[in-house]
């Protein structure tokens, strides 16, 4: 399952993935416990954060600058 998700986005610009998460947790359900576990995570990712997601398009594919929706 890992690998698959690792192999999704693999496929986006890092500078998407949030977009993509966020389409993920609006669509899948969650118990209590589930949301207390991925606030839990958001709050130890405080301490990682950057203050832009670089851009990780391939060379001469960069599709950042267009504003796509996912």
């Amino acid at each position: 399952m890992n690998q698959q998700a690792d192999d999704l986005f693999s496929k986006f610009c890092q500078r998407k993935h949030v977009a993509i998460l966020k389409h993920l947790l609006k669509e899948v359900p969650m118990t209590d416990s589930d949301i207390d576990d991925l606030q839990a995570l958001l709050l130890s990712k405080r301490e990682e954060t950057v203050d832009e997601v670089p851009c990780n398009c391939i060379p001469g594919q960069c599709r950042c600058k267009e504003h796509l929706e996912l």
